[in-house]
């Protein structure tokens, strides 16, 4: 055996967990955890969507064992399946199979990874409390070249100027007589999520900005693996409630689960499933 270098030096990062009653990890030291999301969509025979639904998923401790065997070297088959089930059960970080699976699991139809950029952008009042988080909806290399002008109009409304540039064009995005109001038709969360094609923004404290701000965002990167997968018109029939990602088509580990408001696929319905991972 060969003796370690007494100039090497190693680094590693370490991992502090807790464990609250239901049994879930949680993380104290470290707020970055890997993240889900999936959207269901049913197709009828023209191609039309009939239903969508889009949820979080759950991680569960199989599944962030899987990834961690795979820096290790102790994991050589990569996720390449989806399951769907009848279970309605709440996702639990215990949890190593669906609750009801149903035959036959579908490989991925999709399966990429791109460097998605994000950029966020809290809003204060006087009292320096934050009241909106202004997200950017832009992905690839110009996510961050947006700037945002608050300008208070009245005690109780204010404006709101949007300037940025997607790939394909530069857009100018203007919303007068905002409101914090949540019952006011134009409470900012609603009319930017719904207008924008810059922005999403989610209200969080009920506030109003009080001084012009002009200012652009600030950046963030995530890498992001999008997985898609459809079930054909005679697959998996009757009423759909939970999913999960698995590395085979059959048994083997499953990375996470969710579980969503039940859906009813018939044979002249298509399943798809698109789950966005980001770590």
């Amino acid at each position: 055996m060969v003796a370690a270098s007494t100039n090497a030096v190693s680094y590693v990062k370490s991992f502090k967990f807790r464990v609250n009653k239901r049994g879930d990890i949680i993380s104290p030291t470290d707020k970055h955890e890997m993240k889900g999301k999936v959207t269901v969509i049913l197709r009828d025979r023209d191609g039309k969507i009939v239903r969508t639904e889009k949820v979080k998923n759950l991680i569960v401790s199989s599944g962030k064992m899987f990834i961690a065997n795979l820096f290790r070297g102790q994991e050589s088959q990569a996720v390449s399946h989806m399951a769907v089930g009848t279970g309605r059960s709440k996702p639990g970080s215990g949890d190593v199979a669906l609750e009801e699976e149903i035959s036959p699991r579908s490989a991925f139809d999709k399966n990429f990874l791109s460097p998605e950029k994000s950029a966020f952008l809290p809003l204060r009042d006087a009292a320096k409390k934050d009241v909106l988080k202004l997200i950017s909806r832009i992905c690839g290399e110009r996510g961050n070249f947006i700037s945002v002008e608050v300008k208070k109009s009245s005690s109780d409304n204010f404006s709101l100027y949007v300037y940025g540039e997607t790939d394909e064009e530069f857009v100018e995005e203007e919303f007068k007589d905002l409101s914090m109001n949540p019952k006011d038709k134009r409470n900012a969360e609603k009319v930017i999520n719904i207008e924008s094609q810059l922005l999403g923004a989610k209200s969080i404290v009920n506030s109003t900005p009080v001084n012009m701000i002009r200012s652009s965002l600030e950046q963030g990167q995530d890498a992001i693996v999008t997985l898609g997968a459809t079930f054909g018109y005679e697959e998996c029939n009757g009423p759909i409630s939970e999913a999960g990602i698995f590395n085979s088509s059959r048994e083997g580990t499953m990375y996470n689960r969710v579980v969503f408001p039940e859906i009813n696929k018939t044979d002249k319905l298509t399943l798809s499933l698109i789950w966005k991972i980001s770590f």
